[in-house]
């Protein structure tokens, strides 16, 4: 995890799209994920 995570966890915030978390090597910030919504 490292700027490609944060890119990943950041894109997925701004297009608040839940799809993004379910994609592989992304289930890490799932529940990152549902805390920000």
């Amino acid at each position: 995890m490292g700027d490609g995570a944060s890119k990943e966890f950041f894109s997925a915030r701004n297009s608040q799209d839940r799809r993004h978390a379910t994609q592989p090597g992304s289930v890490w910030d799932s529940p990152m994920l549902l805390t920000a919504e």
